[in-house]
């Protein structure tokens, strides 16, 4: 028997209408339901990941169509699902909609992502402060769908069936459909359902009679008073993690209590329809000899994608979590090294009070242990943060600057041989730091991809960066190693050969 799965996307209009909170919730709600549920973020984003985590228990996922193409980003989903044992998948959307690569393209979109997977939309808006004006936004956000799907020459992104990675339907495929929807803004553009933020209890049922007057095609399916206290704070990068939370498990009650009062719960799970993924028969390759990779884990250092760990064991990597923060020194028997990004500048006097696990990893990547350190642990590795000591294996001193220094997607093509592959191998990630150096290494050529038509198009803008030897790869890119796994089969290789040296057998 065939594993069925409900799926749903959380989007907004915008960013701060309230993604997180309404998903943290709904995670909440249903897991006190008993609903088993696999959870994801739309882009590259690793903080909203942690707060799905922090109230299901179980890691999230990213997914991101610039990283990889359709079948691919439809091939890691569903295997998540499948392999999770979910009977919902909750997918919270990026910033608005349809935002996507440049801020000038749909590229990479929230709208795009629930188009790929065949998702039906809620969107999350804030209705403070308005009244039939809301009906207009909802109105131009379910159009404007048509109008990008005519531009793009796509299928209905929210159509209730069930898709292999070809995107095709069938009665045999096991599905039960949905009942049609009503209109085409609403089929175009995949919005189903509307939860407002921010309403107060009164004023709701008008409101809401409202909107479904003027959207037809589209149900109000409930909403959030302002709740000051639910309102998730920020820093310089984003939403301050959920450990920084005072009392976080009684916010995500909190939440949830008022969810199950003020939102339907039940249709919203309707329209997530039901799904049975496409069986792939597929020959499985012999598993590569085991190595093991020790990666950063702990306060400072916890930006890792799910999907590049889960890529890692694929591939034959043992993982093995050690703190920078608060161990003496890296794991015995270790054949590799990954530094995650994160945070260092928060940390940064503890980092440099604990001298025997900076002098523990300077000299295992000064003799060739293979190495990754990306943003905050390529920072690890630089003479300083602030000008307070760091490992000292690369030349620069990180310093804050008055506004993010690099922000938006990334391909980089390396120039020479390395712990990555060879000259000439590409891969696709992001940048958010506000942290630099005066000089972040020139052995790739980093491209901020052209986005966006007519007149409101960007160029490519291409320029210098990171480290590259035989055994280390150090920079600011956040790489999405799906984007190219022989990258990564490359780096594991590595770390075999060095295995084999330690040993005497090479």
């Amino acid at each position: 028997m065939r594993h069925t799965f409900r799926k749903i996307v959380i989007a907004a209009d915008r960013s701060g209408a309230g993604k997180t909170t309404v998903s943290c919730g709904l995670l909440a709600v249903l897991k006190k339901r008993g609903v088993k549920v696999q959870s994801f973020k739309c882009g590259p984003d690793y903080i909203d990941p942690m707060f799905h985590r922090r109230v299901l228990g179980v890691p999230s996922g990213n997914l991101d169509s610039f990283f990889t193409d359709a079948a691919t980003l439809r091939r890691i989903f569903t295997k998540r699902v499948v392999e999770s044992g979910a009977e919902l998948a909750l997918v919270e959307g990026v910033m608005g909609y349809y935002d996507g690569l440049g801020g000038v393209s749909s590229r990479a979109s929230t709208w795009e992502i629930a188009h790929i997977l065949n998702a039906p939309t809620i969107l999350v808006m804030d209705a403070k402060g308005a009244s039939v004006s809301i009906a207009a936004l909802v109105r131009g956000m379910m159009e404007f769908g048509e109008k990008m799907s005519a531009e793009n020459g796509r299928s209905t992104p929210g159509r209730p069936a069930c898709t292999g990675d070809s995107g095709s339907a069938s009665p045999s495929d096991g599905c039960r459909r949905t009942e049609p929807v009503k209109k085409a803004g609403s089929r175009q553009s995949g919005i189903r359902g509307l939860i407002l933020n921010r309403v107060s209890p009164m004023f709701y049922p008008r409101l809401k009679s409202v909107i479904e007057a003027y959207c037809p095609g589209i149900e109000v399916l409930g909403y959030l008073p302002e709740l000051p206290e639910l309102k998730v704070p920020s820093r310089h990068l984003g939403l301050v993690e959920p450990g920084e939370i005072e009392d976080f498990q009684r916010w995500t009650e909190r939440v949830a209590a008022q969810m199950e009062e003020s939102v339907e719960v039940e249709r919203l799970l309707e329209i997530a329809g039901v799904e049975s993924p496409l069986k792939e028969d597929k020959p499985q390759p012999d598993r590569p000899q085991p190595v093991r990779i020790a990666v950063s884990e702990d306060e400072a250092f916890n930006f890792t994608y799910e999907e590049n760990r889960a890529l890692l064991r694929q591939l034959g990597a043992e993982l093995v979590p050690f703190s920078p923060l608060h161990d003496a020194a890296l794991p015995a028997e270790v054949d590799g090294l990954i530094l995650s990004g994160g945070y260092p500048e928060l940390y940064r006097d503890a980092l440099h009070a604990n001298a025997s696990m900076r002098a523990s990893v300077a000299e295992a990547v000064k003799h060739g242990l293979p190495t990754i350190a990306e943003c905050g642990g390529y920072m690890y590795l630089q003479e300083a943060i602030e000008q307070v000591a760091m490992c000292g294996v690369l030349p620069g001193d990180a310093e804050r600057k008055p506004r993010l220094v690099r922000f938006g997607y990334v391909e980089a093509e390396t120039r020479r041989d390395s712990v990555l592959g060879p000259a000439g191998t590409v891969l696709r990630g992001h940048e958010f730091h506000r942290y630099d150096c005066d000089f972040n290494g020139a052995d790739c050529t980093l491209t901020k991809p052209a986005a966006g038509h007519g007149h409101a198009a960007t160029s490519a803008r291409s320029y210098e960066g990171i480290y590259l030897t035989d055994s280390l790869a150090a920079g600011f890119p956040h790489f999405y190693y799906w984007s190219n796994p022989a990258a990564l089969a490359h780096f594991l290789d590595s770390c075999r050969t060095w295995r084999k040296k330690q040993q005497g057998n090479f």
